[in-house]
């Protein structure tokens, strides 16, 4: 925790708090049904996640975390992101942030 403190203070990019922010998010939405997990990847709920955080930008932060961090910490939190993926299967955790609008969708 220490390391992660460290790195949300000197990034300008970052909160304190918001790393843990991000695990908590994350853990919610993968909690959630594997259809909702679904709907939400393919078309999103910008209603919500507004004003409560989008978990696929939460996600990319934990990503980014353990990039950031130094090898022993990196692996701490890595082996808990993990732990978070595997509540929705690998193949179901998106490793990218959807777009906005689909690809598909004609104005």
């Amino acid at each position: 925790m220490s390391e992660i403190r460290r790195i949300e203070r000197t990034r300008t990019y970052l909160e304190p708090g918001q790393t843990v922010a991000a695990v908590r998010l994350w853990k919610g939405h993968l909690r959630l049904p594997e259809r909702q997990l679904w709907t939400d990847w393919e078309w999103g709920d910008d209603l919500h996640w507004d004003c409560c955080g989008n978990p696929f930008h939460a996600r990319d932060l934990l990503e980014d975390m353990v990039n950031a961090l130094p090898a022993h910490s990196a692996a701490e939190l890595r082996r808990l992101v993990e732990r978070l993926d595997a509540l929705a299967g690998r193949q179901d955790v998106p490793r990218q942030v959807p777009p906005a609008v689909p690809p598909w969708h004609v104005w």
